[in-house]
């Protein structure tokens, strides 16, 4: 038996080892051999003693046991095979491109649906992810508003006007008054992510999800001004009025529609009250009626208004040709063909 040092015994090799010693066993007083079977039976396989005793005390424990494959040494093998560390990279990476929330529960749960028969611990996982170069931490926000040339511009513009409404040494032209804008997302997003170390923390992750807050003060060189007028916008279809009741400002502006409550939904209040309330879609076309807006893009909607990415996907081509109905050709039209079109609907 060609039998190599250190090398556990296979299946084959064990029965080899077990039929010899049985047949020592049975004929070592014929032989005329004072040696016990075992040790005969080492000698003529060229094994150990101690290998001999450990394979036979395993056959009397359990006989199957010499059916058994042999045991691997040396260091274990990953639970999570490296083959999975470019999907998981690039899993990540578009997560992060996308402004996805990552955790390790979503990479688990990605690893499983694409292979359904690994499963792994998150503690494992995230050793696995360490030892691949991942990091989990503070991400980087790409300001992109401000990195456009035509902020930038702008700006220019804003400050030259400032300068020449200004005589030098007797003060200002013109009153000038400062609106100051402070924006509170009512759900805080997580800062902490995983990424990459070769692509770096820069993520294009929301600072928050749902609804923002926006608190909106003015100030002159005289200091704040206190007063501030509260108002309810609505729009008619008859003329535009304005109530102002001990409640608050109710203003009404006309907006011409071609068909009767196009994008309007009848809403009930838990006070038993009914009440009729534009769809997201219908409040922005109206918007753009009321302010006179040259709007035909999906840009300025998120960089004017801030609507969030994830409420302009919640768009549905129905929704936009029951508006579109609604306006007869013009600005509002344009805006509309101009949204869908970025859209893809």
């Amino acid at each position: 038996m060609s039998y190599v040092k250190g090398k556990p015994l296979c299946p084959e090799e064990k029965k080899l080892l077990v039929s010899v010693k049985q047949y020592f066993d049975r004929n070592r007083l014929e032989f005329g051999s004072s040696e016990p079977a075992a040790e005969m039976t080492a000698d003529a396989l060229g094994v150990g003693l101690a290998t001999v005793n450990r394979v036979m005390a395993s056959y009397r424990k359990d006989p199957d046991s010499i059916n058994a494959p042999a045991q691997m040494r040396g260091r274990p093998s990953y639970s999570v095979d490296t083959s999975h560390q470019e999907a998981i990279r690039a899993y990540i990476r578009k997560a992060n491109l996308e402004g996805h929330h990552i955790t390790l529960e979503s990479i688990r749960s990605f690893l499983q649906e694409k292979s359904p028969g690994e499963s792994c611990h998150v503690s494992t996982l995230a050793r696995a992810l360490d030892r691949w170069g991942f990091e989990f931490g503070q991400g980087t926000r790409t300001q992109h508003l401000k990195e456009k040339d035509y902020i930038v511009v702008a700006r220019q513009h804003y400050l030259r006007k400032m300068r020449r409404n200004r005589i030098s040494g007797k003060g200002l032209i013109r009153p000038e008054v400062y609106l100051d804008e402070s924006y509170i997302n009512k759900n805080h997003s997580n800062d902490f992510v995983w990424y990459s170390s070769e692509d770096g923390p820069w993520i294009q992750k929301p600072t928050g999800k749902g609804e923002r807050l926006i608190i909106m003060n003015a100030i002159t060189q005289d200091g704040w001004i206190p007063e501030a007028v509260h108002a309810v916008t609505s729009v008619t279809l008859g003329r535009s009025r304005t109530f102002d009741t001990p409640v608050g400002l109710f203003s009404f502006t006309r907006v011409p529609q071609r068909k009767l409550l196009s994008g309007v939904r009848r809403v009930s209040s838990e006070g038993g009250g009914v009440f009729f309330l534009a769809i997201p879609l219908k409040a922005l076309a109206d918007y753009v009626y009321v302010h006179r807006c040259d709007w035909d893009s999906a840009a300025p909607v998120e960089e004017s208004l801030r609507v969030e990415d994830e409420s302009l996907a919640e768009l549905t081509g129905e929704l936009f040709d029951e508006v579109q109905s609604a306006y007869q050709p013009g600005r509002v039209s344009r805006f509309l063909a101009g949204l869908r079109k970025d859209l893809n609907l």
